[in-house]
């Protein structure tokens, strides 16, 4: 399991991850479309996408999957 204090469980959000790139050969990709994580609130870059908003960033602002 993963415990995630009270105070920053405070700065992050849940979603769903819609797309993902391939990643390297060194580190390759973790996460695949489909999956819900939650992701370190404020990370990212908002992005408008059919009408919605999503956020482009790192693998490593996801902090667990669901």
């Amino acid at each position: 399991g993963l415990f995630v204090p009270e105070s920053y469980r405070k700065e992050t959000d849940k979603g769903i991850i819609v797309s993902v790139g391939r990643g390297t050969k060194k580190r390759p990709m973790m996460f695949k479309a489909g999956d819900i994580g939650f992701r370190v609130h404020g990370w990212g870059t908002p992005i408008e996408d059919k009408g919605e908003k999503v956020y482009l960033m790192e693998d490593t602002a996801i902090l667990a999957l669901v």
